[in-house]
């Protein structure tokens, strides 16, 4: 299920469209987002966030879609889509309740972590 609304995004309104995913698929999601997110963080280097940034990319595609004119589009700025993408994964996150459990998930995995490590 697809579900659709209007964001303000600088001084446009924005069409977007963000699909609703089945439960099986959220904790998917919200696992490997965790899990990229994890290693982001724990590499701490800048090259380390390409896989979180093709990750995003990837939810982006697959599972949102922005509607703007194309001669309004042609004159938009990387800030502004910056924002707009922004706004458009916050919407993804909140429409598959996904913060709790992208954050179920690193918690369980650092629990993991922790407990491997007390035991090396």
């Amino acid at each position: 299920m697809w579900v659709e609304s209007v964001e303000q995004v600088g001084d446009e309104l924005v069409g977007l469209c963000v699909e609703r995913l089945n439960d099986d698929a959220r904790e998917r999601t919200a696992a490997t987002i965790a899990w990229v997110t994890l290693e982001a963080v724990r590499c701490g280097a800048a090259d380390t966030s390409a896989p979180w940034q093709e990750l995003m990319h990837d939810v982006m595609r697959r599972h949102v879609s922005f509607s703007v004119s194309d001669e309004r589009a042609a004159n938009l700025d990387a800030e502004w889509w910056s924002q707009a993408i922004d706004r458009a994964l916050r919407q993804f996150l909140r429409q598959n309740e996904l913060a709790s459990r992208v954050n179920r998930h690193i918690d369980t995995m650092l629990r993991v972590c922790r407990s491997n490590h007390q035991e090396s």
